[in-house]
């Protein structure tokens, strides 16, 4: 998940009955529920034993975005890589404004148009784009792509409000900003598909409500690049493996918004792991290690490789909680010992 700062750190769970839009592939008999932990408001709990490596669920985002720096080289709907090839402007349909968007495939390519992608043709979203891209911010495109959602009656307006979010006491301006960018990009393309009732929706309390679910809620869609042989790209990965750098043939390729993997609670030594087994924006998530009946799920929210302070700090700062998962409890007596 993300770890970005919040102004205030204060944390509220959404009620039980609030409507989402969820598209999972689950079994027929129940893996998990959602329970009320002590501590920690909501959290996800195994109904049976589950062995190691078991397949808990399969589920696609509520919404997903490409980050700036992947829309050339990734699927604009689906995340998934593109071959180095095809790293080339479309001149399919609807792309005469947007030439930018690229797809893995025909059936990516028309599921775009048919639930966003028609009425986003007609909107310039150039000034919004710039923005994140000068100031390296990521939600509002995706606040943008679910407000499309929106218009085009594929989501409710309210399809985040099971989740939980931060409370902001007064929104920064640079929200409010980028709220006007947004707005101001629908409102000069109204009459291209939309008109100016079905704005209602989008107020500044829409916007602030949904960046401060996506600041808790957000995941990572980190996918595995192709690589050319020869490359400068797969050169600096043959670097990375010796060096122990980051692999540059693996990464965030956008954000991505998933609610049944949004009741999660974090630890540091997790007992289930977050894939994308598909290469694309379906998640998957997977138990490590053999689970009792009525124990806790946990993924982690960070790298949890890191020394205990530096995980502490990142957690802190972009989910405003103290971890005492095992590990951190016993690296923090560790420290305290004389």
């Amino acid at each position: 998940m993300y770890a970005t700062q919040l102004p205030h750190h204060l944390v509220t769970t959404a009620p039980y009955g609030a409507r989402a839009w969820c598209n999972a592939s689950v079994r027929k008999e129940a893996l998990v529920e959602v329970r009320q932990t002590e501590s920690a408001g909501r959290g996800m709990f195994a109904a049976k034993a589950l062995l190691a490596g078991e397949e808990i669920f399969r589920v696609h985002p509520i919404v997903v975005h490409p980050t700036i720096e992947s829309q050339q080289t990734v699927c604009f709907h689906c995340l998934r890589p593109l071959p180095q090839q095809q790293h080339q402007p479309s001149t399919s349909k609807g792309q005469d404004c947007q030439n930018h968007h690229k797809f893995c495939g025909e059936k990516c390519r028309e599921a775009a148009w048919d639930s966003y992608l028609q009425l986003q043709s007609s909107v310039d979203l150039s000034d919004l784009e710039e923005h994140c891209r000068v100031t390296g911010v990521k939600f509002p495109l995706v606040i943008g792509r679910l407000a499309f959602l929106c218009l085009a009656g594929q989501r409710e307006p309210d399809a985040l409000s099971m989740l939980c979010y931060a409370n902001i006491a007064q929104p920064p301006r640079e929200w409010m900003h980028e709220y006007g960018l947004l707005r101001n990009a629908l409102e000069r393309g109204m009459g291209s598909g939309f008109e100016a009732h079905q704005l209602a929706f989008l107020t500044e309390e829409w916007y602030v409500n949904q960046l401060a679910r996506l600041h808790l809620n957000a995941f990572k869609v980190e996918l595995v690049r192709p690589l050319e042989l020869g490359s400068e790209q797969m050169l600096l990965a043959m670097a990375d493996c010796v060096t122990g750098g980051g692999n540059t043939a693996y990464g965030a390729c956008g954000t991505g918004v998933y609610l049944l993997p949004s009741f999660f609670n974090h630890s540091c030594d997790p007992n289930v792991d977050v894939e994308f087994p598909e290469n694309n924006s379906t998640m998957t998530l997977r138990t490590r290690r053999d689970v009792t009946v009525g124990e806790e799920l946990y993924i982690t929210y960070i790298d949890a490789s890191a020394a205990a302070g530096m995980r502490q700090k990142e957690l802190q700062w972009g989910y405003g909680f103290v971890c005492q998962c095992s590990r951190c409890v016993e690296a923090t007596s560790s420290t305290t010992q004389p």
